[in-house]
């Protein structure tokens, strides 16, 4: 045993020696080739599992998906007076998703609460057009025509073989079945705009075949109502321990992931579909063994934030148009618990914080576009522990995210928590100074004391934002074009230029 420890303590010192270099970041003043489009201003939004949707409310103004498997299969009942009620058991503190929902009245008044735009899932599964229909009827009615982002007919279609013995699945019955539900939803709720369908939802990029996005596409479910391609995605990560460094915080892993959607994307752009959204209409993590892993507060640790700001600048950079990263009062990785339900305690997790980070990163602007930048150079090895991108508005650099990914868990002995040296070189000559903003924690496997820009929301302020006791906030002056930072181990920061004239005037002088 003693060999094997020796062993590890061994590779991971040499991991360490290598991860002590300086990166060296050269973003291109102007808008460079290969940049994204133009961002979606609700790129970073969620999604709520149906039978967690009466818990949610008080979010600010996201395109909000409500559906999911459970809701997928949910009847409506007009005499309940619950909002939901599920007939295996209790929908809260139950084993696992609750299943067999009935959804009541107060279901669908729940729309009224928030100003948001909305995705609606309509049961597909059990073919029962009078409940769906109803239930579009009533989503429409209650959120009202102004906001609606799209409906979505059936969850996970690639899958029904798998829960229901009858369910459609070669793709040209599936494309009928879907066009029957569509024009008759349409025709019996009138005011609908064009295009309002989000298709496919399919659980994974690949599809299960034969329901996959080209066999799909090649049956005719595309006409011009279809707005958008939705598919679910769930990275099977390590939330604890050292192997937390090979999957949940690896760019290199994160990147493998997105690979199947990012190949999607370019699939439609290159078969005639360039303007069609490509959406990750449900994401968020798994253990690697689910049996052995079983969901717990931990996949809402620290960690989890710094992959969340990695995978959606990574998707954002390669045109996703959209993020919903799922919640759920019993699911570990959430962004809140609104209530105390089973384990978890009601809260505001890291990864809310990643969310805020990447809604700075957009900005307020409608014309930002995003890059990754390179972060190795030859001889050593960034490209799994750090991630790098830069920011365009009105097509001049405008800010830099930086990701620290290398695993720092405070034992209570270090004196100095390791840091990353980054180099940003050939900033725009206007660039007078920059506004440091840090996503920090006390460790990888941290679950509180989480503050982004010297900022908290915690449950204890019912969600409000605060002032944390330890703002790290910096401004730096820049001189000589080039700045040099110091990112913690397990840090993420933004980096706002200041110019001394406005973008516009800077890209004069380009």
């Amino acid at each position: 045993m003693s060999c094997i420890l020796a062993f590890v303590l061994a590779i991971a010192a040499t991991c360490l020696s290598v991860e002590a270099q300086d990166v060296s970041l050269s973003p291109r003043a102007e808008l460079p080739p290969g940049a994204s489009e133009i961002v979606p201003k609700g790129f970073a939004s969620f999604g709520i599992q149906a039978s967690s949707f009466p818990y949610y409310f008080g979010n600010d103004k996201k395109v909000l998906r409500v559906g999911g498997t459970n809701g997928d299969q949910a009847i409506y009942d007009p005499s309940q007076e619950a909002a939901v009620t599920s007939a295996d058991g209790p929908v809260i503190g139950g084993k696992g998703i609750p299943m067999n929902l009935t959804l009541g009245p107060s279901f669908f008044e729940g729309f009224k609460q928030l100003p948001a735009q909305w995705v609606f899932g309509i049961p597909f599964i059990d073919f029962n057009k009078t409940n769906s229909r109803k239930q579009a009827e009533l989503f429409v009615r209650n959120a009202g025509i102004s906001q609606i982002q799209a409906l979505e007919i059936g969850n996970e279609p690639d899958l029904y073989k798998a829960v229901a013995h009858d369910a459609v699945v070669p793709p040209s019955a599936y494309v009928s079945k879907w066009h029957d539900y569509a024009s008759n939803i349409r025709s019996d709720i009138s005011g609908l705009r064009t295009p309002i369908w989000q298709a496919l939802c399919l659980a994974r990029a690949e599809g299960h075949d034969p329901l996959t996005l080209a066999k799909i596409l090649q049956a005719g479910v595309l006409n011009n109502a279809i707005k958008s391609i939705s598919m679910h995605y769930y990275q099977k990560t390590t939330s604890t321990g050292f192997e937390m460094q090979h999957t949940l915080l690896n760019h290199k892993y994160i990147k493998s992931g997105l690979a199947p959607h990012i190949d999607n994307v370019r699939y439609l752009r290159h078969n005639g579909h360039p303007d069609l959204e490509y959406v990750l209409g449900e994401t968020g993590r798994y253990p690697v063994d689910r049996n052995a892993q079983p969901s717990s507060m931990a996949d809402a640790n620290f960690g989890s934030a710094l992959w969340t700001v990695d995978m959606m600048l990574y998707a954002m950079s390669q045109n996703i148009s959209r993020i919903n990263m799922q919640q759920g009062v019993e699911m570990g990785f959430a962004a809140w618990h609104p209530i105390k339900a089973g384990k978890y305690a009601a809260s505001v997790t890291a990864p809310f914080y990643a969310q805020v980070f990447v809604a700075d990163v957009i900005g307020k602007e409608n014309n930002t576009r995003i890059v990754e930048l390179k972060t190795t150079e030859e001889g050593n090895g960034f490209q799994e522990f750090a991630a790098a991108y830069a920011i365009y508005n009105s097509g001049g650099l405008s800010k830099i995210a930086i990701v620290n990914l290398q695993r720092y868990v405070a034992n209570g002995t270090d004196s100095v928590r390791p840091q990353r040296t980054f180099k940003l070189n050939k900033l725009p000559s206007l660039v007078q100074g920059a506004t440091i903003k840090k996503l920090s924690g006390p460790g990888s496997e941290a679950l509180n004391n989480v503050s982004y820009g010297g900022k908290q929301w915690l449950v204890e302020n019912h969600g409000k934002e605060t002032t944390a006791s330890d703002d790290d906030t910096v401004h730096r002056d820049i001189t000589g074009n080039s700045l040099t930072l110091q990112v913690d181990d397990s840090q993420a920061v933004l980096v706002v230029l200041e110019r001394g004239k406005n973008i516009q005037a800077a890209n004069q002088e380009l």
